[in-house]
């Protein structure tokens, strides 16, 4: 049966309505994008931010970030995605599918390359996080505060914080906060500019 307006409003709860309303409009600017001329050259991107409810003040809200992103492109089939991937990485995936190559002073990575590393920085208030896949680790830096290594377990759970005490612990933190500042320091220093990135025109 074909939603409504009606049905967008009456979802329960009522926290859910704007959310609601918001999967009713983007069905129908979609289906109504399918006939017009720009459907066949256009690359939509749908992707959330975070849980509707996100709290913490002392640590991450790590299960809150996790995720949906869909890209909608001319020419390119279904295929789920199963890897970890961040935000981040959106800005030079879509720059590929495009057709643009070249170098962008970007932390973000192209997800049509099977090579990338498997991770996810978030920010959360004055929280910044930063997950590593392949060790299943988690750092947390916060300010006036040493770094934290948490261990990912099922359904996204911190668990077990400790401090950092190895080689690939202190690795993993440098490389945390390389991520966290390289942002500020390319707006700061103005290099996201036409003449610091080197792309090529499909």
């Amino acid at each position: 049966m074909q939603e409504t307006v009606r049905d967008a409003y009456e979802a329960k709860p009522e926290r859910l309505l704007a959310a609601k309303y918001a999967d009713f409009a983007l069905g129908q600017f979609l289906a109504q994008a399918q006939h017009e001329d720009y459907f066949a050259r256009t690359i939509f991107l749908i992707i959330a931010d975070h849980e509707s409810r996100v709290s913490g003040a002392e640590t991450f809200p790590f299960n809150d970030f996790t995720i949906p992103g869909v890209i909608l492109a001319p020419n390119v089939g279904p295929y789920l995605d199963e890897r970890v991937v961040s935000q981040i990485d959106m800005g030079m995936t879509l720059l590929s599918l495009m057709g643009f190559t070249g170098e962008v002073p970007n932390v973000g990575q192209n997800l049509l390359r099977a090579d990338i590393i498997e991770r996810a920085p978030m920010q959360f208030n004055n929280l910044f996080g930063y997950y590593d896949a392949a060790s299943a680790l988690f750092v947390q830096l916060a300010p006036q505060r040493e770094p934290t290594l948490w261990d990912i377990k099922d359904h996204d759970t911190l668990v077990n914080p400790g401090p950092v005490t190895t080689e690939h612990d202190r690795a993993l933190v440098e490389r945390a906060i390389k991520v966290e500042n390289l942002g500020p320091a390319i707006y700061e220093e103005q290099l996201m500019t036409r003449e610091q990135a080197h792309l090529t025109r499909p």
